[in-house]
């Protein structure tokens, strides 16, 4: 559950990069959707950073490639969140 919502939210993505205008702007967490009605259009989507999340209902399937998915995930949103890694700069790993 997440707060400020009383509906539960399915993750379906992490280290997500909000775009202003074709422009990275900022990177949350997570994103997900309605687990009751799921994705209807791109507007639906939640978009929220670890913090807000009140109760975990559920973790899905996990082996070993989705953890180290994780772990990697885990450095680079370290890395934004203490500045020694940008937006920019992550976008040109992936790249």
């Amino acid at each position: 559950m997440i707060e400020g919502l009383d509906i539960p939210v399915l993750i379906i993505g992490l280290c997500q990069i909000r775009l202003d205008e074709g422009t990275p702007t900022r990177v949350f967490d997570y994103s997900g959707v309605s687990a009751i009605v799921g994705l209807t259009t791109p507007d639906e989507m939640i978009r929220f950073d670890r913090d807000v999340i009140k109760q975990v209902l559920h973790i899905g399937y996990i082996n070993e490639k989705i953890e180290a998915y994780l772990e990697e995930t885990e450095r680079v949103m370290s890395g934004l969140r203490d500045g020694s890694l940008t937006i920019e700069e992550l976008l040109s790993e992936q790249a």
